[in-house]
């Protein structure tokens, strides 16, 4: 879709838009009433909830726990992480920059920095930092790159080289974290500054965000803090302590508070002013509230065309441009959404990992402030949930150990170092107590035999990851794959090396 089309529907959802219902106290309460309630239906220990109209805070209201375990209440002060939603800061950043001339969005990043290298020419001359942070690169997630290994943000740009996309340059939408990570890298490399140094100068500090972090160890000294909590059949504390404590990340380390997002919020709804100062320049929030790519098709009636900005998803919910994004994080989901034509914004902040129910919380807050006719999104979107989890079984493909005698091989021949390029080492070692693996030093385990010359193991973020070794023409294991980013539809291969 062109520029000119996006500029069309944007302009159209201008048109659209309708005066804001007043904001009255029993309006709060019936919002509130509502939160309540879904609150156990969606088993959220604790969460907050802001809504912004013109340059204030109009409500905030704290809800259930914060620590499970101390009965510690939330309140308004209580800090939350708040995932993705760091993007829109790294994405801002990087518009600040533009507008002071020390970075152009649409230039290649390989005429600034020669050693910037991706798959293919293509990819390696062509891509810009807007298409870092427009999701348009053409990769997948790659995910699993940084959740088995230790590498810093430099060490993936090294790695860009050996990343295979699996759609041509700019033409889909594919989300992906480690985009975000490079442009946070490109923002320290033009700006002179570190990633959460420059946030902290030109965003949070200007307007006043004294509760807001950009590592875990800031989060951790917060003596107002929530405790990160997930859903299997009953609510779980979730460990974070496996994170480095002073690792700041572009796309989704920080935590902060309903307080100071909502600062963070009246900002972005006003071009950039913020008790009567102008804080951010108007147009690196135009920048980043510009359509990039198409994201998807009309799940909905009440929402269409949406897209995606710099940091944000743009679409029109019931006639009313609305600018939004969500975060995820280990025990943690929180959610930002702008109405700007109607000068109106929500904050969201839970302690319950990939909850559908700042989803519902969100779309329910707009209804009754715009005076819609509330509709069930509770139902719809615990409907969504529970198909994809029916779906989620159907195609599990997950094996078992076999007890096969046909197993019982000599499990020396298997060992040795297997590498990759992007992904690092793998060291197979035969014992008396079964084949073990070591990737990257931080994942170490027991691999169980699933099959001719395939073994199967628990990792940390993947059960049944099936290691399948490959043998040469000389019956000599030469490699062995393992299926590490799904969207590629073929395992990943490492060399053995000796």
């Amino acid at each position: 879709m062109t520029t000119r089309c996006f500029s069309v529907l944007y302009v159209l959802c201008l048109l659209w838009t309708h005066a804001l219902a007043q904001p009255t106290a029993d309006n709060f309460k019936t919002i509130d009433d509502s939160i309540e309630a879904l609150m156990p239906e969606w088993h959220i220990p604790g969460c907050t909830v802001a809504i912004v109209y013109k340059d204030s805070i109009v409500h905030a209201k704290a809800f259930g726990s914060r620590d499970l375990g101390r009965h510690l209440p939330v309140t308004t002060e209580t800090v939350f992480r708040i995932g993705s939603l760091t993007k829109s800061f790294t994405a801002l950043s990087c518009a600040i920059l533009q507008d002071r001339k020390k970075l152009d969005l649409d230039k290649p990043i390989h005429s600034y920095f020669k050693d910037f290298l991706m798959y293919n020419d293509e990819l390696t001359g062509g891509t810009t930092t807007r298409d870092l942070l427009s999701h348009r690169t053409g990769l997948p997630r790659y995910d699993k790159l940084t959740d088995y290994n230790s590498f810093s943000t430099q060490d993936v740009y090294h790695r860009l080289r050996y990343l295979e996309p699996t759609k041509s340059f700019r033409s889909a939408f594919q989300y992906t974290n480690l985009m975000y990570e490079m442009a946070g890298l490109i923002l320290e490399k033009r700006s002179g500054e570190s990633w959460s140094g420059f946030i902290e100068h030109n965003i949070t500090s200007p307007l006043g965000m004294t509760h807001t972090y950009f590592d875990l160890r800031h989060y951790e000294a917060s003596t107002d803090r929530a405790m990160p909590y997930d859903f299997d059949d009953s609510i779980i504390a979730t460990d974070n302590s496996i994170d480095d404590k002073d690792e700041t990340n572009a796309a989704g380390s920080i935590s902060s508070t309903i307080g100071d997002m909502s600062k963070y919020a009246i900002a972005l709804l006003h071009e950039g002013r913020f008790a009567g100062k102008n804080i951010i320049p108007k147009s690196a929030i135009v920048e980043c509230f510009t359509p990039n790519i198409f994201t998807g098709g009309l799940k909905y009636p009440e929402i269409f065309y949406e897209s995606y900005g710099l940091g944000w998803f743009l679409n029109s919910y019931k006639g009313h441009l609305r600018i939004n994004h969500e975060g995820n994080y280990d025990g943690f989901s929180a959610s930002v959404c702008l109405l700007p034509q109607d000068t109106f914004a929500i904050v969201i902040l839970t302690n319950m990992h990939q909850t559908g129910f700042v989803y519902v919380s969100r779309n329910l807050i707009i209804d009754r402030m715009l005076g819609k006719e509330i509709t069930d999104w509770n139902s719809r979107i615990h409907g969504n949930a529970e198909k994809k989890e029916t779906e989620d079984s159907l195609k599990d493909t997950r094996v078992t150990p076999s007890k096969a005698k046909g197993n019982t091989v000599e499990l020396s021949r298997y060992s040795g170092t297997y590498t990759n390029p992007a992904f690092g080492k793998i060291v197979i070692t035969a014992t008396h107590g079964g084949l073990q693996y070591d990737l990257n030093g931080i994942e170490t385990g027991v691999l169980s035999a699933c099959g001719e010359h395939r073994f199967v193991a628990d990792l940390r973020y993947d059960e049944g990851m099936v290691f399948t070794f490959i043998q040469n023409a000389d019956k000599r294991i030469s490699a062995l794959t393992l299926p590490l980013e799904e969207a590629l539809g073929h395992d990943i291969g490492f060399i053995r090396s000796k």
